[in-house]
Parts: structure tokens; sequence; C-alpha cells
């Protein structure tokens, strides 16, 4: 990369070796963003109407005046500038300190020079805050920004139950290798080729940027195309990803189920699909397409997955025990614990450095959340409901009884979707659990205990026993045996799903050892409770 590269690495890890010694951290400040903060500034449109205000600003410092509206922004974002001196920074070009509080405005400069003039050539031009931080600071926002460079990894999820045994942790090490040198490649060779106040000017079009300044306009155009195809793959996988992701929501009953419904022509949920376009357009206009704040919001919600991810398999491990043992790929605890810290570390210090976007991301979230907990609570609020109308006074409830009973109704029509549980019924205590999770985590009352013989009994036996022994301890559950000849297996699952009209997510099982032939992807959706 010749003599200029080794003098920008030079100049950027300059003093890099003082862990107490300032850096600067950037935030990058478009000329729209501050004419947001002049009295009566009509919007821009152009890039040559944003740039005008650049232009002022630039001419103010020049003049050593520190213009109102880069004084209001400072202001608004909770800076400091103690004094309004404004003092040029020597061997830096374009580059002031404000006051004597270490704040600093660097302005990008225009890319054709006439004179005191500068020419945009359509290009948008920006300045930078530079505020002062210790490295170790800066190193720990820098690693929670760079937690978006490993997004991908929570859509393995998807597409794990699609692939052959122990291909899936293939998969995960060749992405990890993949990130593992690629990232710090690219690093270095953005700290290898641009200084690094340039970089954040740049942070819209970093890659295409430097194909251009390193090989050409060819390059970047090339760089420009493979985003474009890997952003439209992108959206792509992200629909499938959404959709399988609702339909199974909804088919536990996190949802409404009026998401289930099927297009008859394509045989798509096409509900799903619209409703996962109107809420990335909403997500577009409420962040004015920033990339920035794009950026920021997607990186909240891919860290809460990741925790979420790493929560999983520590309650894998402590309540399901007897399968973690029988899985041949299994984390340690002290890696499992590693990366729920570092995941939660990151998800902290981008909602401490960016609360906007944090406050975009509960924006989404807590609506989301809501309707969750309201499906899962719906009984018990339609029960309440039935309640207040049932206080009132008699001429309130002849008024309102049409509502109680279709309340009620509808409270019967929820409790009435059956659910199986397969066992062996050699445990008495496997069957009282199994009864308490449904009749806790449930909204049905109606379950139906299957076990699968070899041949079948004309007497009665002991499972039939234990469960008219449940059957009397708890009279709120509907208790139905059925007895099945033939041998467990996924075809059996799915013959019985299709023969009693019940979803497999609504099949359950009980941990299974070693010795079981079948890995769990494979029974379709069928999901352990004990």
């Amino acid at each position: 990369m010749g003599h200029g590269s080794e003098a920008h690495l030079g100049a950027n890890f300059e003093g890099g070796a003082d862990l107490s010694a300032p850096v600067h951290r950037q935030m990058i400040v478009s000329g729209e963003m501050l004419k947001r903060f002049r009295e009566d500034a009509p919007p821009d449109r152009t890039t040559d109407q944003k740039n005008r205000e650049i232009d002022r600003v630039e001419k103010d410092l020049r003049n050593g005046t520190l213009p109102a509206s880069l004084m209001a922004f400072l202001e608004a974002k909770g800076l400091d500038v103690d004094g309004e001196t404004v003092t040029p920074v020597e061997g830096s070009h374009g580059r002031w300190r404000i006051g004597t509080s270490g704040v600093e405005v660097l302005v990008q400069e225009g890319e054709v020079h006439e004179g005191d003039e500068k020419e945009s050539a359509g290009h948008e031009r920006q300045l930078a805050v530079l505020t002062e931080s210790s490295l170790l600071v800066a190193l720990f926002f820098g690693f929670c920004a760079a937690m978006l460079g490993i997004s991908g990894f929570e859509s393995s999820a998807n597409f794990v139950e699609e692939q052959e045994p122990g291909v899936f942790p293939k998969t995960l090490r060749n992405m990890w290798i993949a990130v593992s040198i690629l990232n710090p490649s690219m690093a270095f060779l953005t700290l290898a080729v641009l200084p690094v106040e340039e970089v954040g000017f740049h942070k819209d079009h970093l890659l295409a940027h430097l194909g251009d300044v390193t090989a050409g306009g060819w390059l970047k155009l090339l760089i420009s195309v493979d985003a474009a195809l890997v952003l439209s793959g992108a959206v792509l996988t992200s629909y499938v990803g959404v959709t399988g992701l609702v339909h199974r929501m909804t088919l536990d009953r996190c949802l409404p189920q009026f998401l289930l419904k099927k297009n008859k022509r394509f045989g798509t949920t096409h509900r799903i699909i619209i409703a996962f376009f109107i809420l990335a357009v909403s997500v577009l206009v409420v962040t004015d397409g920033a990339l920035e704040a794009l950026a920021g919001v997607y990186t909240l919600s891919f860290l809460s997955v990741m925790v979420l991810f790493a929560v999983g398999n520590m309650l894998l491990k402590v309540r399901r025990a007897r399968l973690a043992g029988a899985q041949p790929e299994r984390a340690p605890w002290i890696f499992v614990l590693i990366a729920t810290a570092a995941a939660a570390a990151a998800l902290t210090g981008i909602a401490v450095d960016k609360p906007d976007y944090f406050m975009v991301f509960l924006y989404y979230f807590i609506p989301a959340l809501a309707v969750v907990m309201l499906m899962l609570w719906r009984v018990i609020l339609l029960k309440s409901a039935c309640l207040v109308i049932r206080y009132h006074s008699k001429w309130v409830a002849k008024f309102l009884g049409s509502i109680s009973r279709g309340i009620d109704k509808k409270i019967d029509q929820i409790n009435s979707q059956q659910v199986v549980f397969f066992t062996r019924g050699d445990k008495v205590d496997n069957l009282r659990r199994a009864v308490e999770y449904v009749r806790d985590n449930e909204q049905t009352k109606r379950i139906k205990v299957v076990t699968v013989v070899e041949r079948q009994s004309e007497e009665p036996t002991k499972l039939e026993d234990d469960l008219k022994v449940l059957d009397d301890a708890y009279p709120q559950i509907d208790l139905e045996f059925v007895e099945m000849e033939g041998t467990f297996s996924p075809a059996l699952i799915h013959r019985c799903s299709e023969e009693w009209n019940i979803p497999k997510n609504l099949m359950f099982i009980g941990s299974h050892g070693k010795n079981f032939k079948y890995d769990q992807a494979s029974l379709g959706g069928v999901r352990l409770i004990i």
C-alpha cells in the first residue's frame, strides 16, 4: 500500500500504547441536522442546500465565531463547551477547538477547490464533533458498535432444523472464521488508507470509498453492486425468517390467530408478510431513513436476541439437564457466561451511548411485548371482564348479557384446544409435572395422554390407574387416555397431528436420553416440557 499507507498507520496509532492518553470520539453532523436549530429555516431538499449550512458554519469558525446553530446542537447533545472561543488546531486543516473543554469541530473538505470556494460536485459535506475520551472508554464503545459486524448469527435458528446432524456446528465455525478474518482485515485496511478523522464522513459507504481511493471508480462500482445484491438477499432472508417466526408464535398462541390465514392462490401467509412490510416501512419513517439510526436499532435488536440465546442455553442446562447431556454439541458454562456478559455489555453500551436509538427500539419492543402478553393473559382478562359485567346491577347485566355470554363462549373456545402428551408411562411424577405445566402455561384444559406400545392390552394398565388418580387430583383438567400400537417416530407424530387436527407444536414429550434415536429437530416442532 506504499508510504502513504504507512504514514496513515503511524498517525492513526500514534500514542496508542498509553491507555490513559485522551482519544477523540466522533459525532457526525450534517447541514440538515444543524439547520433544525435555526429559527424559520426552511427544510433542505438538495445537496447544495444542505452544504450551504456547512459552508456558513465553516465561514463563522474561520472568523473565530461559534455559530448559533452549532452551539444549540452541542447543548441539545449535552456537551458543555465551557466558553465560546474558537481556536484553530495547529497542523490540522479545517479543525477548530471550541472553548476549553476539549470539544473540537472538524469540517469535511469539498471535493473540488477553486480558490477559497468549495464546490461539492454533488457530494454532501458534513462536520464532525470530536469529544475527548479515554482509550479504554473508546475501546468499549468501539466494541459495542463492532457487534453489528457479526449480525447474521441470530438467523441460524431459522435453518438449523433443515440441516443434517452435525452440519450446524460446521456452519457456525465457518461463519466465525469468515468474521475473524474479514472484519479485522477491513478495519486494518481502513486505518492504512484513510486518516482516522475521515472515517466517520464515509460511514454510510466506507467500503465503496476505500475501493475508490485504492483502485478507482471501477472497484467502487463493483463493491456497490455487490452490496446491493447482498442487501437484497438479506431482505428476502428477513421475510422468510420473520414469516417462519411469526407463524410459529401464532401456532403457539402467542399472537392473534388471524395471522395464520393463507392466500388461496399462492399458499402464503400474506398477512404476516404485509404486517412485516408495514413495520419495516414505519421504522424507516421514524428514523428519517438515517442509516446510522437504522443500524443502531438493528444492533439493539440483534444483541437482545443474542442475550436471549445465551439465557435460553443456561435454562436448558438447568431445567433440561438430561436433554443437554444427550446432545453431542455442548457449550461449557464458562463460555456461555462470557457470551452473555459480552452481549449484555454491548447492549447496555449502545443504549447508553445512543439513547435516541434505544427509545426507537422501545417504541417497537414494548407494543410487541404487550401484544404477546395480552395473548398469554387473554383468558384471565376475559374472565375479569365477565366479573366486572356481572358485578353491576341486574339492569346493566341484562343489557350486557349478550356481551357476557359472548365472552364466556370465547373463553370456552380458547380452552377447548386439546394438547397431546406422549409418555412411556413409567413415572407418575412425570405425568403430574406435565399436567401442571399445561395448567400453568397453556390456555387449555384438555390433555390427550398418548402412549405408544407394540401390542395393546385388554386389561387396565398402571398408566390408566395413574391417570385416574391425576384426574381426581386435578378436576379442572380434562384428561383423555389413548393407547396406540406402533413405534414412536416422526411419521407417527405427523399422522396423529393430521387425524386429530392438533398442531405439532401443541404436542409435548419429556426430555429424552442418549438412546433416543431421533433428534429433536426431526420431530417437527414437538415441544419438550419436562
